[in-house]
């Protein structure tokens, strides 16, 4: 429920799209007993008041073609979002900017800045 509101306040801070998307995803599982996994899985995600179901293979492939062959057993979450990663990447370094942050790359971090216990920026070489 936070991530939406994080992707909205990326992508107007820094003018740039993440191509956001709450289309549900498909969890897949690959080990050999894999019905238990995902058992466990969508378990867990039902405890913690997320909504997960186990589906077949073939409702699975019907979601998602390209599937891997060795898949022993799916779940549907039909409550998860995807972003590029790339393009959030950007959106987030965007933000920052806009923010009066400067980014660099390729330098060493000699010392944490901090505010009690959260770190509020770092100083470098280079």
């Amino acid at each position: 429920k936070l991530y939406p509101n994080y992707v909205a306040a990326v992508e107007e801070a820094s003018g740039k799209p993440t191509a956001y998307a709450h289309r549900g995803t498909v969890e897949i599982f690959l080990a050999p007993h894999g019905e238990d996994e995902r058992d466990r899985s969508v378990a867990a995600h039902r405890e913690l008041g997320l909504v997960a179901e186990p589906v077949s293979l073939d409702t699975a492939r019907k979601l998602e073609g390209s599937i891997n062959p060795a898949a022993r057993a799916a779940a549907w979450l039909s409550q998860e979002a995807t972003v590029e990663p790339r393009l959030l990447t950007e959106a987030v370094l965007g933000a920052a900017r806009s923010c009066g942050a400067e980014i660099r790359s390729n330098c060493v971090v000699t010392r944490l800045r901090r505010d009690g216990d959260h770190c509020t920026g770092v100083l470098a070489d280079g």
